[in-house]
């Protein structure tokens, strides 16, 4: 990382987030590339799926893990329940069936990525978690040391000193406390809330939602709220949607 930062490349954590929003931003315009409908539609697939590969290839597991999360939610929060228990049904028949197949097919095609995931247990997520001396255990301690109002946002003991605790809700702990962390729970809830109903809602303004809620997702395993201009940016721009609410009779 040190030499990619002398030399100016771009890591390829910042180019998954750059494939991750724009694969967002392609969900969102849909298929109205083209005049044509089966043009359109054609684009549509082909433009999504280079954007998946191309995610891939960044072999990072964190915004992989997100933008899946955030797929799968979107979907099930605009899927009603009949035809999401179908969908259940239908993956698990698959899996139960092809699973070995699919399997096979990803670690021909996308070796690093799988090997990567299958270590996860073994290196305890990249020392997030496992031991006593993880970034996770460290920073329970830190925020058992200081629980009511919070110590530093930044690991101030052990080999991770200087670090950040790499999960939303540890960060918020470890800097403010229970107290002024909880200050913030009512806005967060209000965005994810936010967030649902824009989703329902479909349409353009369906984007900030699953951007904010891809920011929120790969907050929990990487980077620092903090630091993280997207995640303000994102939760800003879903909370200044001002949507019509049903009138009780």
């Amino acid at each position: 990382s040190s030499i990619a930062k002398e030399e100016g490349y771009i890591v390829s954590f910042t180019l998954a987030r750059f494939f991750a929003v724009a694969f967002f931003c392609h969900l969102a315009f849909g298929q109205n590339l083209f005049r044509d409908k089966d043009l359109s539609e054609m684009a549509f697939y082909i433009i999504g799926l280079i954007l998946v590969v191309g995610l891939f290839l960044t072999v990072k597991r964190g915004p992989v893990m997100s933008v899946l999360f955030t797929c799968l939610y979107c979907y099930y929060i605009r899927t009603n329940n009949s035809r999401l228990v179908v969908s259940v049904v239908v993956s698990a028949i698959v899996i139960f069936l092809f699973g070995n197949v699919l399997l096979d097919f990803a670690e021909r095609n996308a070796s690093g990525l799988v090997e990567r995931f299958l270590n996860i247990s073994r290196d305890g997520g990249s020392g997030r978690f496992g031991d006593s001396n993880s970034v996770f255990a460290v920073s329970l301690k830190q925020i058992a040391e200081s629980p009511w109002f919070g110590s530093y946002f930044r690991i101030l003991a052990g080999h991770d000193r200087g670090g950040y605790p790499h999960n939303f809700f540890l960060e918020m702990l470890m800097t403010f406390g229970f107290v002024i962390t909880c200050a913030f729970v009512p806005l967060f809830i209000r965005g994810i809330k936010l967030a649902n109903q824009l989703l329902k809602s479909g349409g353009s303004q369906a984007l900030s939602a699953m951007c904010f809620l891809y920011v929120f997702c790969a907050l929990m395993t990487s980077s620092s709220v903090f630091l993280k201009l997207e995640f303000w940016l994102f939760l800003s721009i879903v909370c200044s949607y001002k949507l019509n609410r049903r009138i009780k009779e």
